[in-house]
């Protein structure tokens, strides 16, 4: 809980990351300000903002985030209802991520947030591995893996990731078809 002398930049900052914070400010609203225990023109001035504009920017701000995980877990949001937007928004109010590596961090936080979720979500073992990988400082790690993308279909693979003599993040990987029912059934018919 935030609590202290918190300024109007500060709290703005909360309440677009924190959809708790901006339903109590609708709720109420001093009880909030005293808890953050605000200046009287900060106060004013947080009080005199259009609550909806600032959920309207908030999930603008969520969609954004959005847009930049798309491109590290295609295969999981691939087969996800809507491609996992739905998810993603009840996930980001629970996770604000900062820093150089915060798109990588916010997709890695969204691939464990829905393998926590009850039903099918899940995610793709390869991006999880690789997104871990990129932001650890480790030289290689190797994966044994039942979902390796790969010219759009998933293959066994054991995969090696590692760092280049730039220190570029690489993986290389030996790969094997994956036997669905049917296929393993045309398979034992036609030998």
């Amino acid at each position: 809980m935030h609590s202290g002398n918190i300024d109007f930049t500060t709290a703005l900052s909360l309440l677009l990351s924190r959809s708790d914070f901006r339903r109590r400010l609708k709720e109420t609203p001093g009880a909030l300000l005293d808890e953050w225990n605000m200046n009287a023109e900060d106060r004013t001035s947080l009080l005199s903002i259009d609550l909806d504009h600032l959920e309207q920017q908030a999930n603008g701000l969520i969609s954004k985030r959005f847009h930049e995980v798309r491109p590290l877990l295609p295969m999981t949001l691939k087969e996800l209802p809507m491609h996992g937007r739905k998810y993603f928004f009840k996930f980001a109010d629970s996770f604000w991520p900062e820093g150089h590596h915060r798109h990588v961090l916010d997709a890695l936080a969204f691939a464990r947030f829905l393998e926590r979720q009850k039903g099918d979500t899940c995610s793709n073992h390869f991006e999880k591995a690789w997104l871990t990988f990129l932001i650890g400082n480790r030289r290689w790690i190797t994966h044994a893996l039942a979902d390796f993308p790969w010219k759009n279909r998933l293959y066994y693979a054991w995969v090696i990731m590692y760092r280049n003599h730039k220190n570029i993040p690489r993986y290389g990987a030996f790969t094997m078809p994956r036997w669905n029912k049917k296929t393993a059934h045309n398979h034992k018919t036609h030998h």
